[in-house]
């Protein structure tokens, strides 16, 4: 588990006794403890409050019931990054069993969804040992990931010396990484400017790049009427009769005097047919934000580990 950056959420007690069923989860995932009154009748109630993993854990809340005990069950279970959003998750009726057999279903299906995931993820582009770029990249790579509103589109990954294109031409340092999130690649963020204004990074940032966006959208498109917020996603503006929008351009400002200026397309997201919403949201770390796949859509970025940068260009995709 070390290996892909994951921590898995929760903390159960063996017994001495197993079932032949409990004995091919403690195989499968070690670690596991039951405790002697897991799954026992329990009539209090408890508030229930949800808080984030540290950046690059997941974490994975699980539960199971049992209609009679034993009886008819069903499990349910849901995962989570640090910024709260749901990576996976699922539900399903079992066979007649325990309330217990039903919460050890829920953690063994949530498992092997999670470790799934980030098996994945990790040996896609991340720093660790397991990736796939660590493994055949040669220390470069670049990607571009196209537009998700063309059907037409198509994104491209490429690996070795070769790989990152002429069209990249402005580099930032990579950041050391905290052993907590050793196979991500960290970026010194300097600013942020809305429009062409510079905005004070004064936390928590994501208050101050929400509030003046909104008010820039007044002047740039007075038109543009506002609609609901979209989750985490706000303010959001309905675009029903209107061909064309003007927005001010999000800008990043990077050190090394590295900017990069966010596409239109990852600063206003279409959620439905007519409606758009800013897609930011605020960071339970407010230190540590994430650049997130919408917001790199139709650029060009490239990973030199050779030379401990990352640079931006011109979309190939």
């Amino acid at each position: 588990m070390d290996t892909v950056n994951c921590q898995i959420a929760f903390s159960l007690e063996l017994p001495k006794a197993f079932s032949s069923w409990d004995e091919s989860i403690r195989k499968n995932w070690h670690g596991i403890r039951i405790p002697p009154s897991f799954g026992q009748k329990d009539n209090m109630r408890k508030a229930a409050s949800w808080s984030p993993p540290n950046l690059g854990w997941l974490k994975l809340n699980f539960d199971g019931a049992s209609r009679g005990n034993p009886g008819p069950s069903g499990i349910r279970y849901v995962i989570r990054d640090h910024t709260g959003a749901i990576l996976g998750g699922g539900a399903s009726r079992g066979r007649c069993g325990s309330k217990r057999g039903a919460e050890l279903a829920g953690v063994a299906a949530g498992l092997d969804v999670a470790v799934a995931g980030v098996i994945l993820r990790a040996e896609a582009v991340g720093k660790g040992p397991l990736s796939l770029v660590s493994q055949k990249a040669d220390g470069q790579f670049s990607y571009c990931l196209p537009n998700y509103l063309s059907a037409r589109a198509t994104g491209s990954l490429n690996l070795g010396k070769d790989s990152i294109p002429s069209s990249v031409k402005v580099y930032t340092p990579m950041q050391k990484e905290p052993k907590f999130a050793s196979s991500v690649y960290i970026l010194g963020l300097e600013g942020i400017s809305v429009g062409g204004q510079r905005l004070s990074l004064v936390k928590p940032v994501y208050n101050a790049l929400r509030a003046s966006f909104e008010e820039k959208m007044k002047t740039y498109a007075p038109a543009v009427k506002p609609a609901s917020p979209f989750g985490d996603f706000q303010p959001c503006y309905q675009l029903s009769n209107i061909t064309s929008v003007k927005i001010p351009i999000v800008t990043l400002h990077f050190k090394g005097n590295a900017n990069f200026d966010v596409p239109a397309v990852g600063t206003l997201l279409q959620v439905s047919s007519d409606v758009v919403c800013f897609p930011f949201s605020p960071s339970p770390n407010d230190a540590v934000n994430v650049i997130g796949n919408v917001q790199q859509q139709g650029i060009t970025l490239a990973f030199d580990n050779l030379n401990n940068r990352i640079g931006f260009g011109s979309g190939s995709c």
